[in-house]
């Protein structure tokens, strides 16, 4: 089941919501019915084919934010998502939406491109997809250099052309943090110009940067060189995540499936103590300079499950050989157990990134939306208009 929380928040001192529009959001078809008839909103007459979606951010691509007056909460016709177009129903942007239009500053702006994704209709797409492409080279070049510089062959060779690599890598990753720390206010998340970046900065990604440029200092200034902070470089791989679609769409599913994910590994967990504990009393007066102790054992039993054998703790008795037989069988229908909540999370994720004419209502039967004011739950078998 997934939950749905669109970026709407309520203006002070008004019964307006402010809704923005979002870089990468799958357009959400309208809901037949509302459950509070005085929220529906005006449809328009004319057709129009605009789409306005939700940013985590007061922009969005063009440099706009829209402020859309509702009628006490959110309509739960469109949760929070606001749906132009054509042939479709729509909703009225009045003279006083048009005029809560703003340009964005230049904090908004640097945001905006350096947030991964980009709008092809947007005036700043270039400068977006620029610094996506060109990120993503400067990291897997790092990572490249990083890996042939341990081959002493190649070191001793081109060791000075690859720590003038690494320096223009390490370069432009110190400038791009302090940049993210500057501009992340503009998120409405950390607007807060001190707490907000504090809280920024607490985040995985953020955490990513840093540890990625941090080494480099310490060893530059204090003089520390330590294997543990060469290490840390390792990290600079992780920072392809953010530019991924594809990894993101992996977490999404991760995160969805986490309780079923925990049940499964539950379940690997005891039968791997179990196991690792029968083989240990078994195996033990045979084999006490194998089999030393229950920690030692889970060893054999973590190979053993996941059917790769080692060789270098077998069982010699007949109970042993027995017992190590039946984990092996049911160790694959154990880790199968994994792979099938993973295939059918991402079943339900690419249906859900569906466009919205290939979809039918039994793809969104499943899916919750939550009102972003009221906390309520819409089904998503009330999304779909029957025409």
């Amino acid at each position: 089941m997934t939950r749905y929380t669109p970026s709407a928040t309520m203006a002070a001192g008004t019964s307006d919501h402010t809704i923005l529009m979002r870089k990468r959001t799958t357009v959400i078809p309208t809901i037949t019915r509302a459950r509070n008839p005085a929220s529906e909103m005006r449809s328009m007459e004319s057709p129009v084919t605009v789409c306005v979606l939700p940013l985590y951010g007061p922009f969005n691509r063009n440099g706009f934010s829209f402020r859309v007056p509702t009628r006490g909460c959110v309509p739960h016709e469109s949760p929070g998502f606001i749906l132009l177009r054509r042939r479709m129903r729509i909703f009225k942007l009045n003279a006083q939406s048009m005029a809560n239009m703003e340009a964005p500053s230049l904090k908004e702006r640097v945001y905006d491109v350096l947030e991964p994704g980009y709008d092809q209709a947007s005036v700043g797409a270039f400068f977006q997809r620029f610094f996506d492409v060109f990120i993503t080279l400067v990291i897997l070049v790092s990572i490249a250099i990083m890996v042939l510089s341990s081959v002493k062959t190649l070191d001793a060779q081109f060791g000075m052309a690859f720590d003038i690599i690494f320096f223009f890598t390490t370069i432009v990753f110190s400038i791009e943090y302090p940049l993210r720390v500057w501009s992340c206010t503009a998120d409405p998340r950390y607007a807060s110009p001190v707490r907000g970046r504090l809280a920024w900065m607490l985040t995985p990604f953020a955490l990513i940067d840093l540890i990625v440029v941090l080494p480099f200092y310490l060893e530059l200034f204090i003089g520390i060189n330590l294997t543990g902070l060469v290490v840390l470089r390792v990290f600079r791989i992780f920072k392809l995540i953010r530019y991924s679609d594809s990894i993101n769409m992996i977490i999404r599913v991760v995160k969805a499936q986490r309780d079923m994910l925990i049940t499964a590994y539950l379940v690997l967990f005891i039968a791997l103590i179990s196991a690792s504990t029968l083989m240990f009393q078994i195996e033990r007066p045979g084999q006490p300079e194998v089999f030393t102790s229950i920690p030692a054992t889970m060893w054999w039993g973590i190979v053993t499950l996941t059917t790769v054998g080692y060789g270098d703790m077998v069982p010699m008795t007949a109970a042993g050989k027995v017992l190590g037989g039946c984990i092996t069988l049911l160790g694959i229908g154990i880790f199968a157990l994994p792979a099938g909540i993973l295939a059918s999370g991402f079943t339900q994720e690419l249906q859900r990134r569906m466009p919205v004419k290939n979809r039918t209502p039994g793809d969104a039967e499943e899916e919750v939306f939550l009102c972003p004011h009221c906390k309520t739950e819409i089904r998503g078998r009330d999304l779909w208009k029957k025409r």
